[in-house]
């Protein structure tokens, strides 16, 4: 999806495994890379090989992907055999474990953009005025990859009134009219 959100903006895009991101970057193979946030990419060397960092405009870090998941995965038939307690117990502590791992990736992505500073790397923001042309890009692609499954429309769904709420609100209904979720 993210590829294809750049691909749409005029980017030539080469999927790589993560592992030879680095090694492209040093070699020229690429010229630029959308991998993971700041600290896991300052923990991977990548200031030795880029020079700039662009994020999105303030208030609004990533613009092409609606949220980043993090998830626990157990078989429908192990849940299930699970008693009603066992089931809350679980489901609180997905919701602690979720909010201490946000909570610690944004404190060390925090910490990494002052490295990266100090590293020389030049941090700059999309400008406002060109969030319109994104949001026309990758929205119609949400709605194409929320198609593709029923569980994935449902999750795009509430995403998508969380996009639409009063507290994010980058998101606005005239912005995919025409496209629905069918999955």
């Amino acid at each position: 999806m993210i590829a294809e959100g750049f691909a749409a903006a005029g980017a030539k895009t080469t999927l790589l495994p993560g592992g030879e991101v680095f090694s492209a970057l040093e070699k020229g193979t690429i010229e630029a890379a959308d991998y993971t946030g700041p600290a896991v990419n300052w923990d991977l060397g990548f200031q030795q090989v880029s020079k700039f960092i662009w994020t999105g405009p303030p208030g609004l870090e990533s613009i092409y992907q609606p949220v980043d998941l993090m998830d626990f995965v157990v078989r429908m038939d192990v849940h299930n055999k699970l008693s009603a307690k066992m089931k809350g117990w679980l489901d609180d502590e997905v919701q602690v474990y979720s909010n201490v791992h946000h909570a610690a990736i944004q404190k060390a992505d925090l910490e990494a953009w002052g490295k990266f500073e100090k590293a020389g790397t030049q941090i700059n923001r999309m400008p406002l005025e060109d969030l319109p042309k994104w949001q026309r890009i990758a929205t119609p692609i949400w709605f194409k990859w929320a198609n593709k499954d029923h569980d994935a429309a449902r999750l795009f769904k509430m995403q998508l009134e969380l996009m639409e709420s009063h507290t994010i609100g980058y998101v606005t209904p005239d912005m995919y009219k025409g496209l629905k979720i069918e999955a």
